[in-house]
């Protein structure tokens, strides 16, 4: 039991045998400290605790009274969790986990995390294909002695014969270029991109503008600078001299002249007449 007289509050735990059982009937009967006299009864409250319910961190739970007919105010908060025995782990320690060094480790919940070179929900198989010899396009399988290599487009004990890297369902180099088996036993590739693509599978767009220096093409006409449009690759825009406008400056301003005529109003002589009211 614990207890701090200065904030009011104590702890009492109670050991649970295996298995645990599915509810706990709790009982607290509270008592004063009288000096001069004994202590006297005060308050009683019960509850009953589903361990289910309860949580690996304190959490509160409702007490109610068990004297009714008693005229004492008194309020009790109460707080309840489980705390497994080391190496149990669940709401209700069923859970055991003893780490091994070997084969594995446990997790925050109990569960079994296999070490390397181990396998399985208990981590009792060993892991033969840490260290197969398989083709790197080939699938290890584990047996019980040792591992075994799953060919798709080849063949053999390890699935290097047979293989064509360039074969169309591999789409080596994205259909934008010409594929070559390279290495040893023609197991890689190279390819050759087509001038608008780069990168090992041809599959990186390159800058228009660049692309076109370097075929010798012209985007841009009568004189316009080509600029690639940072962030959308491939596109590109034209900036076109005085004159010029258009996508690739291909159409010419056309000229507007605005001819002010003179007006010559011709007015016949105007007379002024004078007219004397009576």
């Amino acid at each position: 039991m614990w207890a701090d007289a200065n904030v009011g509050q104590a702890a009492v735990s109670f050991p649970l045998k295996y298995p645990v059982p599915e509810s706990l009937g709790v009982f607290v009967e509270v008592w004063d400290e009288d000096t001069p006299k004994s202590p006297d009864s005060i308050a009683k409250f019960r509850a009953n605790l589903v361990v289910a319910e309860m949580q690996n961190t304190p959490s509160a739970f409702r007490m109610v009274r068990a004297d009714a007919a008693s005229v004492n105010k008194v309020r009790l908060e109460s707080y309840g969790h489980v705390i497994c025995a080391r190496f149990y782990y669940g709401h209700d320690c069923s859970r055991k986990c003893m780490p091994d060094l070997e084969r594995y480790a446990c997790d925050v919940n109990g569960y079994k995390k296999c070490r390397r070179g181990y396998i399985g929900v208990e981590c009792d198989h060993r892991d033969y294909c840490l260290n197969h010899t398989c083709a790197e396009f080939a699938k290890c399988k584990n047996t019980p002695t040792g591992f075994e290599c799953w060919c798709f487009q080849s063949k053999g004990p390890e699935c290097y014969f047979g293989y064509d890297p360039c074969a169309l369902e591999y789409n080596a180099c994205s259909g934008h270029g010409t594929c070559i088996p390279a290495g040893d036993y023609n197991l890689s590739f190279q390819c050759t991109c087509n001038s608008d693509w780069e990168g090992r599978r041809c599959d990186q767009r390159r800058p228009a503008c660049l692309v076109a220096v370097g075929t010798n093409r012209t985007l841009c006409q009568n004189g316009g600078k080509c600029r690639d449009l940072p962030g959308n690759v491939g596109a590109y825009i034209c900036d076109c001299p005085s004159g010029w406008w258009g996508k690739h400056c291909e159409k010419k301003t056309a000229a507007v002249y605005v001819c002010l005529a003179n007006i010559l109003l011709l007015l016949p002589p105007i007379r002024y007449w004078q007219i004397r009211l009576p």
